[in-house]
């Protein structure tokens, strides 16, 4: 009585994986298929969370030229590292009409932001802008910017994105709707 009831239970346990495992390739399929819909930015259920906030605030200080409030927007170890008068120089150099959230992706401590942006730049022969991508700390303060990244291109989609800390900075992970993997390796200044 005992093993044709062992028996039974390891059955329905291998039916239950076997549909499991079933389900899961389909929908794996399904998502590297051309004629899978398209994934967007999921919208949140509550409020933005801060450090989106945070690099929204950056942004709109810098088309709007406000330089004491962008600078005050960078972390402690970013700002030790340029003064308020070279910061504010450089932001001269790009001019920013209007930024939209891509991704983000955080914890309590860190974060990561990508923003499309519409930028003019001063120089010419520079490469346009098409967004920038933020990594973001939990300060004393609030979120600030720790480090910044110009982007030539954006990607269609950030799937999976994850920003993990490391012994010497972060990686940043996704991959595309391609099913391409990224890791990109990011320190502090």
């Amino acid at each position: 009585m005992k093993r044709s009831l062992l028996v039974v239970v390891i059955i329905v346990l291998l039916v239950g994986v076997l549909m499991w495992r079933h389900k899961l390739g389909a929908t794996a399929k399904a998502l590297r298929s051309e004629k899978a819909p398209a994934l967007s930015l999921p919208q949140p259920l509550g409020p933005k969370p801060a450090y989106l906030k945070a690099a929204e605030d950056f942004l709109a200080a810098w088309k709007d030229g406000q330089n004491d409030k962008l600078y005050a927007l960078l972390s402690t170890r970013l700002q030790k590292t340029i003064t308020l008068a070279d910061f504010a120089a450089l932001a001269k150099e790009v001019q920013i009409r209007g930024a939209e959230p891509v991704a983000y992706t955080g914890t309590k401590e860190i974060a990561y932001v990508v923003m499309s942006v519409q930028a003019q730049q001063q120089e010419k022969q520079a490469e346009p802008i098409a967004g920038y991508s933020f990594l973001m700390r939990q300060e004393s303060g609030g979120w600030r910017v720790a480090l910044f990244l110009a982007e030539e291109k954006l990607t269609d989609q950030y799937l999976g994105l994850i920003v993990i800390p490391v012994a010497k900075g972060y990686v940043v992970s996704y991959h595309d709707k391609q099913g391409r993997t990224s890791h990109l390796n990011l320190q502090e200044p």
